[in-house]
């Protein structure tokens, strides 16, 4: 279940931050726009009337002013002739590795069997 909202939560942030759910709220007006229309009219002039333009619902005026606002938070593009400020990271500090090899030296050859036991085996007490 954390995962399930983990995962619906990170997508609704990408939906936010690219603006794609503004296009969903717009197709959602339009689809509304259109059956209300659609009651009224034909098809051709449901479908006319819902992508002219010239009278958008006000979900539709929502959807815009809600654009108009993102757009004013973006940054302001620079123009070609417009000097723009720049900040460059240099480090200076270099570090030189000078790889250099080690004196080789042959394992210690060790016993790869185990000591006898000096002491004998204890034997349990006997049971009563």
């Amino acid at each position: 279940m954390r995962r399930v909202i983990a995962v619906s939560s990170l997508a609704f942030a990408s939906l936010c931050a690219t603006g794609l759910l503004w296009d969903i709220v717009q197709v959602v007006a339009w689809g509304r726009m259109f059956a209300g229309y659609e009651q009224t009219e034909s098809f051709v002039a449901a479908m006319e009337d819902t992508f002219d333009g010239g009278r958008p619902c006000a979900l539709c005026q929502a959807v815009d002013a809600a654009r108009g606002l993102a757009g004013h938070e973006l940054p302001a593009p620079t123009s070609p002739g417009r000097v723009t400020e720049r900040v460059l990271f240099v480090a200076d500090n270099t570090l030189t590795v000078v790889p250099t090899a080690t004196a080789l030296e042959w394992p210690v050859e060790r016993d790869l069997v185990a000591p006898d036991r000096a002491d004998k085996v204890p034997v349990p007490p006997p049971r009563a």
